[in-house]
């Protein structure tokens, strides 16, 4: 079930707030049970036969994690551990393997015929995060069906935040508070806001973006300003993509009175690789360095295994988003980008991190977001070699108009209504060149959701957002200004309904 879909926004997600504040009346258990009843009947929506592979994983390492309170010895956990990874491994890596096996051996060998479950990657390394944790000394969730809503709670299931069982088992033990108007008010301006990114910004890139990516799939030329155009625009349709979601997902918990961490914080406005790592999927860096790169030695033993550290944790970080080359590829340039990032900072004795002034933060912000967008194109691609097409159009055929195939397939996506009719020839160009400009403005002048909501008193997050300065300022109110400003952007949105598109994180 998508967030931005009709079933979800008038009758799952109302009728799974009202019967929760009724159960929740009978004391948290009934609370618990209720979310956890509803959270398995979202998980099934897509795909019902795979909810048993959810319960017999949450199953399993619930047991792991009781037996590991009794017996903290390495092999318990490296039982647990390796059966995640070979349950994450058969459903999302076994083709990827197989294909591979056949090219290197010259083999004749059947890649699988495998439906990848929603959220395997994000509840396979949330319950790691915790048999690690445990096995450290932390106490085992004695409630099965508390933990079960650790691994299936809908707001976060599909798409993240990863979340840590430190953050969310202790809100679980007190969901018998009242509905607090409070926490109200703002949790519907975030799933408001965050809607408003996906289906009015990040569907509209899309038209932008794939023509470009579609052209250089078919070996089609395409000019520079057309392939820097496509790279651009699937980048801000991931950015408004993710950021939506994120925004909707803590938006829809605190209707429970539930906070979720923050995972996106303006990382497009990001000045260094460093520092966009630190706003771009946040629970995921957290992970990653947490389970991974620390345990590997991280920064202790010198400054070349520190390198080493970081680029085999960034391949792995991108071999985490897909089981495909590029994929690997995109973690292993943001793996080169840190080293290069960290080696810059102790060549410089890191004067310039933290440097307020714009004539410092101007350029390393232009770098940055340079770097960031070709690396995406990788990500977008369908492989390698469309990837190393596009970019090698932009120094090999620069052009300072848009090629009217491009424009053709832009007019076509947009299904032969106003806006098709409008975008042929120049008009086009004012088209592309609008949305362009708009949604860039957007991400980098005005402050962020989360920016914008927590200057009220509601507590909306497990830990503080940055409230960093924005070059336009916006403060939410409650008020009636405010209160026709989302109702307005809430039927925009629901006008746009009629073609449903996935999220681009929906199923990793």
């Amino acid at each position: 079930m998508l967030f931005n879909s009709i079933e979800f926004l008038f009758l799952f997600l109302p009728t799974t707030v009202l019967g929760f504040y009724l159960l929740q009346r009978g004391g948290s258990v009934w609370a618990v049970r209720w979310l956890v009843s509803a959270s398995l009947f979202f998980y099934a929506w897509w795909h019902p036969p795979l909810l048993l592979l959810l319960l017999g994983s949450a199953t399993f390492n619930y047991l792991i994690a009781r037996l590991l309170e009794k017996h903290r010895h390495r092999l318990v956990l490296s039982v647990g551990v390796l059966a995640n990874l070979l349950l994450l491994g058969t459903y999302k890596y076994a083709t990827f393997i197989a294909d591979n096996a056949a090219w290197l051996f010259g083999a004749d060998i059947a890649a699988p015929d495998i439906v990848l479950p929603l959220a395997i990657s994000f509840f396979t390394f949330q319950q790691i995060a915790y048999l690690v944790d445990v096995y450290r000394n932390y106490p085992a969730e004695k409630s099965a069906w508390r933990y079960l809503l650790f691994v299936s709670f809908f707001p976060q299931l599909i798409a993240g935040p990863i979340v840590h069982h430190t953050e969310m088992m202790p809100q679980f033990n007190h969901l018998t508070r009242a509905l607090d108007a409070w926490l109200l008010a703002p949790a519907i301006t975030l799933i408001t806001l965050g809607l408003a990114k996906k289906v009015l910004l990040a569907d509209t890139l899309l038209v932008v973006a794939d023509p470009g990516f579609a052209m250089a799939s078919q070996g089609l030329p395409l000019n520079g300003l057309e392939a820097i155009t496509s790279a651009t625009a699937y980048s801000l349709q991931l950015y408004f993509d993710f950021s939506g979601y994120c925004d909707i997902a803590m938006g829809c918990a605190l209707l429970f009175g539930i906070r979720l961490p923050i995972n996106f914080e303006s990382p497009l406005k990001a000045t260094s690789i460093i520092d966009f790592w630190h706003r771009w999927h946040i629970t995921l860096s957290r992970f990653l360095r947490d389970y991974l790169y620390i345990p590997l030695g991280g920064n202790r033993h010198g400054t070349p295994r520190r390198f080493g550290n970081l680029l085999i944790t960034m391949l792995l970080g991108g071999l985490w988003h897909g089981a495909a080359w590029n994929f690997v590829l995109w973690g292993g340039l943001h793996g080169v980008f840190l080293m290069l990032n960290h080696g810059w900072r102790h060549v410089s004795n890191a004067r310039f991190a933290n440097d307020p002034r714009l004539l410092v933060r101007l350029p390393s912000g232009v770098l940055t977001f340079v770097c960031v967008v070709s690396a995406f194109v990788y990500f977008r691609a369908p492989d390698v070699a469309t990837a190393n097409r596009l970019l090698q159009s932009i120094p090999d055929n620069m052009a300072w108009s848009l090629g009217d195939h491009y424009k053709k397939a832009v007019s076509e996506s947009l299904n032969g209504d106003l806006l098709g009719l409008l975008t042929h020839g120049f008009g086009a160009d004012l088209f592309i060149g609008g949305i362009m400009a708009g949604t860039l403005g957007t991400a980098l002048l005005l402050p962020n959701s989360l920016s914008i909501i927590s200057q009220t008193s509601a507590d909306i997050s497990t830990q503080p957002p940055r409230g960093q300065r924005s070059v336009i300022a916006l403060r939410w109110r409650s008020n009636t200004l405010w209160a026709i400003l989302i109702a307005g952007l809430m039927v925009a949105v629901c006008l746009s309904l009629s073609q449903v598109s996935p999220f681009l994180y929906f199923q990793f």
